[in-house]
Protein backbone atom coordinates (compact mmCIF):
# COMPACT_ATOMS: atom_id res chain seq x y z
CA UNK A 1 0.00 0.00 0.00
CA UNK A 2 3.00 2.31 0.41
CA UNK A 3 3.21 2.76 -3.38
CA UNK A 4 -0.42 3.89 -3.76
CA UNK A 5 -0.70 7.66 -4.04
CA UNK A 6 -4.39 7.90 -5.01
CA UNK A 7 -7.59 5.98 -5.75
CA UNK A 8 -6.61 5.71 -9.42
CA UNK A 9 -3.64 3.55 -8.46
CA UNK A 10 -5.92 0.87 -7.05
CA UNK A 11 -7.29 0.08 -10.50
CA UNK A 12 -4.08 0.75 -12.45
CA UNK A 13 -2.85 -2.58 -13.87
CA UNK A 14 0.54 -1.06 -14.68
CA UNK A 15 1.25 0.14 -11.16
CA UNK A 16 4.71 -0.95 -10.06
CA UNK A 17 5.84 -1.85 -13.59
CA UNK A 18 8.81 -0.16 -15.18
CA UNK A 19 8.00 2.16 -18.05
CA UNK A 20 9.61 1.06 -21.34
CA UNK A 21 11.46 4.37 -21.48
CA UNK A 22 13.06 4.00 -18.07
CA UNK A 23 16.65 2.82 -17.97
CA UNK A 24 17.60 0.46 -15.12
CA UNK A 25 20.88 1.46 -13.52
CA UNK A 26 21.42 -1.61 -11.37
CA UNK A 27 24.36 -3.94 -11.33
CA UNK A 28 23.52 -7.25 -12.93
CA UNK A 29 22.57 -9.68 -10.26
CA UNK A 30 22.12 -7.11 -7.48
CA UNK A 31 20.22 -4.09 -6.30
CA UNK A 32 23.14 -1.69 -5.84
CA UNK A 33 22.77 1.35 -8.13
CA UNK A 34 25.49 1.87 -10.70
CA UNK A 35 27.65 4.96 -10.57
CA UNK A 36 27.30 5.89 -14.26
CA UNK A 37 28.89 9.11 -15.55
CA UNK A 38 26.41 11.69 -16.94
CA UNK A 39 23.49 9.25 -16.53
CA UNK A 40 22.95 9.37 -12.79
CA UNK A 41 22.99 6.57 -10.26
CA UNK A 42 25.21 6.12 -7.24
CA UNK A 43 25.09 7.13 -3.63
CA UNK A 44 24.08 10.75 -4.12
CA UNK A 45 20.57 10.00 -5.29
CA UNK A 46 17.86 11.65 -3.25
CA UNK A 47 14.40 13.10 -3.65
CA UNK A 48 14.69 15.29 -6.80
CA UNK A 49 11.66 17.29 -5.70
CA UNK A 50 13.65 18.70 -2.79
CA UNK A 51 16.75 19.60 -4.81
CA UNK A 52 17.50 23.13 -5.98
CA UNK A 53 18.44 23.92 -9.58
CA UNK A 54 22.10 24.42 -8.64
CA UNK A 55 22.17 21.08 -6.81
CA UNK A 56 20.70 19.27 -9.82
CA UNK A 57 23.20 20.92 -12.20
CA UNK A 58 26.12 20.04 -9.92
CA UNK A 59 24.99 16.43 -9.52
CA UNK A 60 24.57 15.95 -13.27
CA UNK A 61 27.63 17.83 -14.52
CA UNK A 62 30.09 18.30 -11.63
CA UNK A 63 29.20 15.77 -8.89
CA UNK A 64 32.57 15.92 -7.10
CA UNK A 65 33.17 19.64 -7.44
CA UNK A 66 34.45 21.10 -4.17
CA UNK A 67 37.51 23.02 -3.04
CA UNK A 68 39.61 19.92 -2.29
CA UNK A 69 38.77 17.93 -5.44
CA UNK A 70 41.41 17.28 -8.10
CA UNK A 71 39.18 18.83 -10.75
CA UNK A 72 38.95 22.13 -8.88
CA UNK A 73 42.66 22.15 -8.10
CA UNK A 74 43.75 21.62 -11.70
CA UNK A 75 41.38 24.33 -13.00
CA UNK A 76 42.69 26.81 -10.42
CA UNK A 77 46.27 25.90 -11.38
CA UNK A 78 45.56 26.42 -15.09
CA UNK A 79 43.94 29.82 -14.52
CA UNK A 80 46.77 30.96 -12.23
CA UNK A 81 49.52 29.89 -14.64
CA UNK A 82 47.74 31.51 -17.58
CA UNK A 83 47.73 34.94 -15.93
CA UNK A 84 51.32 34.44 -14.76
CA UNK A 85 52.35 33.92 -18.40
CA UNK A 86 50.51 37.12 -19.36
CA UNK A 87 52.24 39.13 -16.62
CA UNK A 88 55.63 37.52 -17.29
CA UNK A 89 55.99 38.29 -20.98
CA UNK A 90 53.03 40.42 -21.95
CA UNK A 91 50.63 39.86 -24.84
CA UNK A 92 51.25 38.68 -28.36
CA UNK A 93 50.66 41.67 -30.62
CA UNK A 94 49.08 41.48 -33.14
CA UNK A 95 46.84 38.54 -32.33
CA UNK A 96 43.58 37.16 -33.67
CA UNK A 97 42.43 36.09 -30.21
CA UNK A 98 41.79 37.93 -26.96
CA UNK A 99 44.54 37.80 -24.27
CA UNK A 100 47.16 35.72 -26.06
CA UNK A 101 50.44 35.12 -24.19
CA UNK A 102 53.71 35.91 -25.94
CA UNK A 103 54.97 32.76 -27.76
CA UNK A 104 58.43 33.30 -26.28
CA UNK A 105 56.90 33.15 -22.80
CA UNK A 106 55.13 29.88 -23.59
CA UNK A 107 58.43 28.47 -24.80
CA UNK A 108 60.12 29.59 -21.57
CA UNK A 109 57.39 27.98 -19.46
CA UNK A 110 57.64 24.68 -21.34
CA UNK A 111 55.44 24.36 -24.42
CA UNK A 112 55.65 21.17 -26.44
CA UNK A 113 58.66 21.80 -28.65
CA UNK A 114 59.51 18.55 -30.49
CA UNK A 115 62.97 19.79 -31.50
CA UNK A 116 63.97 20.50 -27.89
CA UNK A 117 62.36 17.30 -26.64
CA UNK A 118 64.18 15.14 -29.20
CA UNK A 119 67.56 16.87 -29.46
CA UNK A 120 67.99 18.46 -26.02
CA UNK A 121 66.14 15.78 -24.00
CA UNK A 122 63.87 18.38 -22.38
CA UNK A 123 61.39 15.69 -21.40
CA UNK A 124 59.54 17.95 -18.94
CA UNK A 125 57.97 19.51 -22.03
CA UNK A 126 55.82 16.39 -22.29
CA UNK A 127 54.00 17.44 -19.09
CA UNK A 128 54.24 21.23 -18.79
CA UNK A 129 52.09 21.99 -21.89
CA UNK A 130 48.96 20.77 -20.07
CA UNK A 131 49.26 23.83 -17.78
CA UNK A 132 49.73 26.35 -20.63
CA UNK A 133 47.10 27.91 -22.91
CA UNK A 134 47.27 29.93 -26.09
CA UNK A 135 44.45 32.38 -25.37
CA UNK A 136 41.71 33.24 -22.90
CA UNK A 137 39.12 31.40 -25.01
CA UNK A 138 41.38 28.34 -25.13
CA UNK A 139 41.71 28.46 -21.34
CA UNK A 140 37.98 28.90 -20.71
CA UNK A 141 36.99 26.04 -22.99
CA UNK A 142 39.50 23.66 -21.41
CA UNK A 143 38.52 24.69 -17.88
CA UNK A 144 34.85 24.06 -18.62
CA UNK A 145 35.66 20.69 -20.20
CA UNK A 146 37.83 19.74 -17.23
CA UNK A 147 35.10 20.67 -14.74
CA UNK A 148 32.39 18.66 -16.50
CA UNK A 149 34.34 15.61 -17.70
CA UNK A 150 36.92 15.51 -14.92
CA UNK A 151 34.30 15.73 -12.20
CA UNK A 152 32.45 12.74 -13.65
CA UNK A 153 35.62 10.65 -13.93
CA UNK A 154 36.70 11.65 -10.43
CA UNK A 155 33.30 10.44 -9.21
CA UNK A 156 33.85 6.92 -10.53
CA UNK A 157 37.62 6.54 -10.02
CA UNK A 158 38.54 8.70 -7.02
CA UNK A 159 40.98 11.58 -6.63
CA UNK A 160 44.23 9.63 -6.97
CA UNK A 161 43.21 7.64 -10.04
CA UNK A 162 41.76 10.63 -11.89
CA UNK A 163 45.02 12.50 -11.28
CA UNK A 164 47.03 9.56 -12.67
CA UNK A 165 44.78 9.31 -15.72
CA UNK A 166 44.88 13.07 -16.33
CA UNK A 167 48.66 13.46 -16.21
CA UNK A 168 49.40 10.12 -17.92
CA UNK A 169 47.09 11.12 -20.77
CA UNK A 170 48.71 14.54 -20.99
CA UNK A 171 52.16 12.96 -21.26
CA UNK A 172 50.92 10.23 -23.61
CA UNK A 173 49.25 12.73 -25.90
CA UNK A 174 52.35 14.91 -26.07
CA UNK A 175 54.52 11.83 -26.69
CA UNK A 176 52.38 10.92 -29.68
CA UNK A 177 52.32 14.53 -30.87
CA UNK A 178 56.11 14.77 -30.60
CA UNK A 179 56.52 11.56 -32.61
CA UNK A 180 54.10 12.48 -35.41
CA UNK A 181 54.50 16.26 -35.68
CA UNK A 182 57.14 18.99 -35.47
CA UNK A 183 54.57 21.60 -34.43
CA UNK A 184 54.64 23.56 -31.19
CA UNK A 185 51.67 22.96 -28.90
CA UNK A 186 50.15 23.95 -25.57
CA UNK A 187 46.91 23.07 -23.81
CA UNK A 188 45.21 20.67 -21.43
CA UNK A 189 43.29 19.05 -24.28
CA UNK A 190 45.61 16.03 -24.36
CA UNK A 191 44.68 15.30 -20.74
CA UNK A 192 40.99 16.14 -21.28
CA UNK A 193 40.78 13.69 -24.18
CA UNK A 194 42.36 11.17 -21.84
CA UNK A 195 39.44 11.68 -19.46
CA UNK A 196 37.10 10.95 -22.37
CA UNK A 197 39.17 7.85 -23.05
CA UNK A 198 38.69 6.81 -19.43
CA UNK A 199 34.94 6.96 -19.98
CA UNK A 200 35.41 4.47 -22.84
CA UNK A 201 37.48 2.30 -20.50
CA UNK A 202 34.64 2.45 -17.95
CA UNK A 203 32.25 1.01 -20.55
CA UNK A 204 34.76 -1.73 -21.45
CA UNK A 205 35.41 -2.70 -17.82
CA UNK A 206 31.69 -2.82 -16.97
CA UNK A 207 30.55 -4.29 -20.29
CA UNK A 208 28.85 -7.28 -18.67
CA UNK A 209 27.31 -5.20 -15.87
CA UNK A 210 25.51 -2.50 -17.86
CA UNK A 211 22.10 -3.27 -19.32
CA UNK A 212 21.74 -2.97 -23.14
CA UNK A 213 19.67 0.25 -23.13
CA UNK A 214 22.14 2.11 -20.91
CA UNK A 215 25.09 0.66 -22.81
CA UNK A 216 23.71 1.89 -26.13
CA UNK A 217 23.04 5.34 -24.69
CA UNK A 218 26.56 5.62 -23.28
CA UNK A 219 28.22 4.44 -26.51
CA UNK A 220 26.23 6.89 -28.65
CA UNK A 221 26.98 9.79 -26.31
CA UNK A 222 30.71 9.20 -25.97
CA UNK A 223 31.08 8.44 -29.71
CA UNK A 224 29.47 11.77 -30.62
CA UNK A 225 31.65 13.73 -28.18
CA UNK A 226 34.90 12.00 -29.22
CA UNK A 227 34.23 12.28 -32.97
CA UNK A 228 33.28 15.95 -32.76
CA UNK A 229 36.32 16.69 -30.61
CA UNK A 230 38.72 14.91 -32.94
CA UNK A 231 37.19 16.39 -36.11
CA UNK A 232 36.84 19.96 -34.90
CA UNK A 233 39.95 19.91 -32.74
CA UNK A 234 38.40 22.04 -30.01
CA UNK A 235 40.55 22.98 -27.08
CA UNK A 236 43.94 22.33 -28.61
CA UNK A 237 46.96 24.27 -29.74
CA UNK A 238 49.56 23.55 -32.41
CA UNK A 239 51.61 25.11 -35.17
CA UNK A 240 51.29 28.68 -33.92
CA UNK A 241 50.02 27.27 -30.61
CA UNK A 242 46.45 28.44 -31.27
CA UNK A 243 45.30 25.83 -33.78
CA UNK A 244 44.00 22.33 -33.20
CA UNK A 245 46.47 19.74 -31.92
CA UNK A 246 44.90 16.68 -33.55
CA UNK A 247 47.85 14.40 -32.86
CA UNK A 248 47.88 15.33 -29.18
CA UNK A 249 44.12 14.80 -28.93
CA UNK A 250 44.36 11.33 -30.44
CA UNK A 251 47.33 10.32 -28.31
CA UNK A 252 45.62 11.58 -25.16
CA UNK A 253 42.45 9.67 -26.01
CA UNK A 254 44.33 6.39 -26.53
CA UNK A 255 46.31 6.94 -23.33
CA UNK A 256 43.11 7.52 -21.37
CA UNK A 257 41.56 4.30 -22.67
CA UNK A 258 44.47 2.01 -21.83
CA UNK A 259 45.36 3.64 -18.50
CA UNK A 260 41.66 3.63 -17.60
CA UNK A 261 41.43 -0.08 -18.39
CA UNK A 262 44.24 -0.63 -15.89
CA UNK A 263 42.79 1.58 -13.15
CA UNK A 264 38.98 1.67 -13.36
CA UNK A 265 37.36 -0.75 -10.95
CA UNK A 266 34.16 -2.60 -11.88
CA UNK A 267 30.91 -1.52 -10.29
CA UNK A 268 30.16 -3.66 -7.28
CA UNK A 269 33.80 -3.98 -6.26
CA UNK A 270 34.20 -7.67 -7.10
CA UNK A 271 35.82 -8.46 -10.45
CA UNK A 272 35.34 -11.58 -12.54
CA UNK A 273 37.63 -13.24 -15.07
CA UNK A 274 36.66 -10.86 -17.88
CA UNK A 275 37.36 -7.76 -15.80
CA UNK A 276 40.68 -9.18 -14.57
CA UNK A 277 41.70 -9.71 -18.20
CA UNK A 278 40.71 -6.13 -19.10
CA UNK A 279 42.90 -4.83 -16.26
CA UNK A 280 45.84 -6.99 -17.37
CA UNK A 281 45.48 -5.91 -21.00
CA UNK A 282 45.33 -2.30 -19.87
CA UNK A 283 48.57 -2.66 -17.92
CA UNK A 284 50.33 -4.35 -20.83
CA UNK A 285 49.11 -1.82 -23.39
CA UNK A 286 50.05 1.13 -21.16
CA UNK A 287 53.62 -0.09 -20.75
CA UNK A 288 53.91 -0.91 -24.46
CA UNK A 289 52.49 2.47 -25.54
CA UNK A 290 54.87 4.61 -23.48
CA UNK A 291 57.94 2.44 -24.06
CA UNK A 292 57.45 2.15 -27.82
CA UNK A 293 56.75 5.85 -28.35
CA UNK A 294 59.85 6.75 -26.32
CA UNK A 295 61.91 4.40 -28.49
CA UNK A 296 60.41 5.81 -31.71
CA UNK A 297 61.29 9.36 -30.62
CA UNK A 298 64.81 8.83 -29.33
CA UNK A 299 66.15 5.87 -31.32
Amino acid sequence: MANISGFADLNNPNRGRRSPGMVPLNIAGGNQPMNIPFLGGGANQGDPRKATVSEVVQEVFCPTLHAKSFTSSIVIANITIFFITLIWGGLQIPSNEFLTPNPATLNTFGNRNPELIKNSFQIWRLLTPVFLHASLLHLLFNCLSTLVIGSQIEKITGLVNVAIIYFASGIGGNLYGTWTSDSLAVGASTAINGLLGCFIAYIIVNWNRIDPNTKCMMICMISFVVIMNLLLGLGGGSKNQSQADHAGHFGGLISGVIVGMALVKPNGGHSDRYEDKVKLYGQILTIAYFVLLTIFIYV
